[in-house]
């Protein structure tokens, strides 16, 4: 269902609402709610609220909205075009003007401009600040630039910001502020910033307009996640902003198995609802804990009194020379002995670590783009993305896009960190099968001894199991 435009009127007095409804699917912006400014420049595409100029220009239409204070403002935007300071949109959340030309005070979004960004101005006595300053970069496809964009003020005057990129219903905070300087409003709206360039002609799409009253939050804030993101520091992540004495309070947090109390608190200062937590015990890698908060507020004195949230804490650590070490190399899978028909190379970690293979490369060719753990004493099967399922009843197996064959009679193999640095390298060749019939095909070259990794040739043998390999 698209949006409905929820106009509070000054005239109503018993209900919290005043609302009009309005989804732009009659093909009528001008009735229902009025939509008025430069008319002609305006049209309604497939249900969506449409630009018309062809030109340079400064153009608009607004709406009656009274709405200023514990309000939320929603809509959905699309400019399929490359903005730039010459090239942006204004939405009047707030203007004490109609004609948004002449809006002297004022609250508005501004999608795009230099920055490429999404950012809440006020405008005060005609002066233009910023009130949050949204990620640079945000709108910056030359084609297409969906976004749901919401913003709530409440009754502490907390505005926050957030933003729907692609319009799939996942909002990010783009930023908070605290700002009381402007408390009424007459109307809401849309300006449109536009040069001569013919790129954003008839560009400009908006639909899913609401504005409306926000229901008191009487509700505690609930803790959503925590995350380790190292041996001594956990991330803690709320629904809601939090009151900063009581989020930096180090009596409201405490972690079992003799972790105790952290040494310090912080509440993240744009989004108000993650806290960093610094510890003066260790955790231990690999290992389950709990941690408990207590009497933790919102920004509307909402108090949560005790909640306990489990946690595994899983910290990669770097990867030096022969950490990981490739045990097992099938070059020539044909003529089929008994495993699939398809390359692999298995590696293992030899390591007490717990390494994380994201951005290691096999040969030239990337492992694995997200975090990937390999535990201490860990094998994995590396092959083409195309066979990782031959591989799974096998055991752990990471297929790699755009694999780089073996060689059936020799090749260097090597396994380097982000940083370029070899961690295992292997030159290979058909005389280490040390058999005439396995180096025909079908049979594995195997790491004899893991502890010897300067055996070469000599610490190398064709598998000697039935299969022909032991991936």
């Amino acid at each position: 269902m698209k949006g409905i435009l929820l106009v509070c009127c000054a005239f109503i007095s018993c209900s919290l609402f005043g609302q009009v409804a309005d989804d732009f699917s009659d093909g009528d912006y001008t009735t229902n709610p009025s939509w008025s400014g430069d008319n002609g420049k305006f049209a309604i595409t497939d249900g969506q609220l449409n630009s018309l100029n062809t030109g340079a220009a400064t153009y608009y239409l607004s709406t009656p909205s009274t709405l200023a204070t514990e309000a939320e403002w929603g809509f959905f935007i699309n400019l399929k075009f490359s903005t730039s300071g010459a090239n942006f949109v204004d939405i009047y959340l707030v203007s004490d003007q109609a004609d948004l030309n002449a809006t002297t005070n004022g609250y508005f979004v501004r999608v795009g401009n230099t920055a490429d960004e999404i950012s809440l101005y006020k405008l005060e006595a005609g002066i233009e600040t910023v009130l949050i300053d949204g990620s640079d970069g945000l709108v910056n496809s030359s084609s297409n630039n969906p976004f749901n964009i919401r913003v709530k003020r409440d009754n502490n005057n907390l505005w926050v910001l957030e933003t729907d990129d692609g319009a799939t219903g996942s909002y990010e905070t783009q930023g908070t502020v605290v700002d009381n300087s402007i408390n009424s409003s007459t109307y809401f709206g849309f300006k449109i910033k536009q040069s001569s360039a013919a790129s954003p002609v008839n560009k400009h799409f908006f639909d899913n307009i609401s504005v409306t009253v926000i229901i008191p939050d009487t509700q505690p804030p609930t803790l959503l996640n925590a995350e380790a993101v190292s041996l001594f520091a956990l991330e803690l992540k709320f629904d809601e902003p939090l009151d900063q004495s009581s989020a930096e309070s180090l009596s409201a947090y405490t972690v079992d198995q003799g972790v105790g109390n952290p040494i310090s608190a912080n509440l993240d200062p744009i989004s108000l609802a993650s806290v960093q937590l610094i510890f003066g015990n260790p955790f231990v890698n690999n290992k389950s804990y709990q941690v408990e908060t207590k009497n933790i507020s919102d920004l509307n004195g909402n108090n949560l009194l005790n909640q306990t949230l489990n946690f595994e804490v899983l910290i990669p650590e770097i990867a030096e020379a022969e950490d990981i070490i490739i045990t097992e190399i099938m070059a020539d899978p044909t003529p089929k002995v008994g495993l699939p028909e398809a390359e692999y190379v298995e590696i293992y970690n030899k390591s007490d670590k717990y390494i994380d293979i994201a951005g290691f490369t096999l040969s030239g060719k990337q492992i694995a783009s997200s975090r990937t753990i390999i535990y201490p004493k860990q094998y994995a099967i590396l092959c083409d993305e195309d066979d990782q399922g031959h591989f799974v009843s096998y055991g752990d197996v990471i297929g790699i896009n755009g694999w780089s064959s073996l060689t059936n009679s020799g090749k260097v193999v090597g396994l380097e960190s982000p940083a370029d640095d070899t961690i295992d390298q292997v030159t290979y060749s058909d005389g280490w099968y040390q058999s005439n019939s396995k180096k025909d095909g079908g049979w594995s070259l195997e790491l004899i001894d893991i502890q010897n990794e300067c055996g070469e040739e000599s610490n190398w043998l064709a598998s000697i199991d039935d299969s022909g390999g032991t991936p």
